[in-house]
């Protein structure tokens, strides 16, 4: 299945909903590729030479029009999981990279 790690510092923008279920967002990102996790693993972290602290099972999202440069987000809906816990960064490390980048 696929994942991705992402930068999220002070659990910015995660949001409960009910029981073990979350948002994380608003991520920039297509829908194709938010469409490509779904049913994969969200990995958050501060930062890139930190641990994640939080994640789990995307179970769906949502586009959303934002405010920003970019104005169409992603936002994620998942299952808390404490195995998406304490995993080190995958993927691109470059200095202003906000994401991995969708690993198989």
């Amino acid at each position: 299945m696929a994942c991705i790690h992402l930068l999220c510092r002070g659990a910015l923008n995660v949001r409960k909903l009910e029981g073990d279920l979350y948002e994380s967002g608003d991520w920039d990102l297509a829908p194709e590729d938010a469409h490509s996790l779904v049913g994969g693993t969200l990995f958050l972290h501060e930062k890139k030479t930190k641990p994640s602290y939080f994640g789990g099972l995307i179970t769906q999202f949502r586009v959303v029009e934002a405010d920003r440069a970019h104005p169409r987000r992603v936002i994620f809906t998942l299952s808390s999981d404490t195995a998406a816990k304490g995993k080190a960064w995958e993927g691109d490390r470059k200095p202003r990279a906000w994401t991995g980048g969708i690993l198989k």
